[in-house]
């Protein structure tokens, strides 16, 4: 049986212990009614009774039919589910016996229970069903049914996916695929929450292209463009970084946001070698065009690390994900002093880059060399200068 706090707790430590707890016992709890049933067809079903009535009204919604499709049982979830909007839910125990057909009369999903048991006991092995909901609010709410059909009757789940089909549609523009999939197992947490984080912020561009634009045809500036930000993207999806935004042939790239990590710093790093390499890459190439003013396009990044303001800010018409404060614009004044395969780093980042590199030697493989000291920069709304250390990475070019 789970065990609900005994006290109020005192302070906000405190009470997200207990919360921890809390979800620690519920996912013990989950995890053996998965056990009891084995994964075997049907196993699930009749292992419910072994499951305590409080932990199974702490599940998704969940009800059993016997072979008559009447209801065994169900938890007060399901019940709220099924008479959404209606003056009253009636309790679990006033729903036994009856037929499942009485129920099975969601507006939005009509029959969808005795649908997807039919589908399960035809083709012998569980039915989903994606349906959607709009309440009076305007909200879209997403549920997936799972049905499946037993010797002694079936059962059903609903998911309520609302909170993964949100973060996919908003955040699949800004993570790569791996990063998605964390996000969707962390559903938990509010990442549009606007919060002030500690994290690191990369700004790229390519030193020389709005000279070399200028000369160009406006079908090759968009060719070329496409083909540096599509290899820039792929670097930080490989690195598991957040694409911030695009400003013609500057990239933003958050390292620490939405999915934090305590090397944010490191992984700044990572992403930044990862673009000057992949920038290399695209030289061999260009070098090789008749379009001479990209020859010797190459990248500048600049790095800062800091406290900064970090969610979904805008309107409610327009909305981005993104970061705010000093440290951003400090970020952005490094890459316009980095010249071409230059990553300039604020000492916040270095002394961040180098606690990580004592801590683990592999970070970085092969390990770098090259980090100097560089002249101290002023930037507008820093009252002192910013101390900078300069790290150099040429790849060697052949052809």
């Amino acid at each position: 049986m789970l065990n609900l706090p005994a006290k109020d707790p005192a302070t906000l430590d405190e009470a997200l212990e207990q919360i921890r707890l809390f979800r620690e016992e519920l996912e013990h709890s989950w995890a053996k009614l998965r056990l009891y049933g084995d994964g075997k067809p049907g196993s699930f079903s009749r292992s419910f009774l072994q499951v305590p009535r409080t932990v199974m009204e702490t599940l998704d919604p969940l009800l059993w039919v016997d072979c008559e499709s009447r209801i065994v049982d169900v938890n007060s979830r399901m019940c709220a589910l099924l008479f959404d909007g209606r003056d009253r839910a009636p309790a679990p125990h006033e729903l036994k016996g009856r037929p499942l057909a009485e129920i099975d009369r969601l507006p939005w999903a009509h029959g969808v229970l005795a649908t997807l048991l039919g589908d399960a006991r035809r083709q012998g092995f569980p039915a989903d069903f994606a349906a959607q909901r709009r309440d009076p609010s305007g909200r879209t709410f997403h549920y997936v049914f799972h049905a499946e059909s037993t010797p002694k009757g079936g059962h059903f789940r609903v998911e309520d996916v609302s909170s993964k089909v949100r973060i996919e549609e908003y955040f699949s523009r800004y993570v790569g695929a791996e990063v998605m999939e964390m996000l969707k197992q962390r559903t938990e947490e509010d990442f549009f929450r606007t919060s002030r984080y500690r994290m690191s912020v990369v700004f790229a561009d390519l030193r020389g292209f709005t000279r070399a634009s200028s000369t160009l045809a406006p079908e090759q500036v968009c060719e070329f463009i496409n083909e540096f930000l599509e290899a820039m993207i792929e670097v930080v999806d490989r690195c598991r970084a957040t694409v911030d935004k695009i400003v013609g042939d500057e990239v933003m790239v958050l390292c620490g946001a939405p999915v934090h990590t305590p090397d944010h710093a490191a992984l700044a790093l990572r992403v930044a070698i990862g673009m000057v390499e992949a920038q290399y890459g695209l030289l061999l190439r260009w070098r090789q065009s008749p379009v001479v003013e990209l020859h010797d396009l190459q990248v500048g990044v600049g790095i800062h690390t800091g406290e900064m303001v970090v969610g979904n800010i805008g309107t409610r018409r327009r909305s981005d994900y993104t970061v705010l404060g000093a440290n951003v614009n400090l970020a952005a004044r490094l890459c316009s002093q980095a010249g071409g395969g230059q990553i300039l780093m604020s000492r916040e980042t270095f002394d961040a880059v180098r606690d990580v590199i004592r801590r683990d030697p592999a970070y970085f493989d092969p390990p770098l060399k090259g980090f100097r000291e560089h002249p101290a920069l002023t930037a507008k709304g820093f009252a002192e200068p910013i101390p900078v250390v300069l790290y150099t990475h040429q790849p060697t070019l052949r052809g």
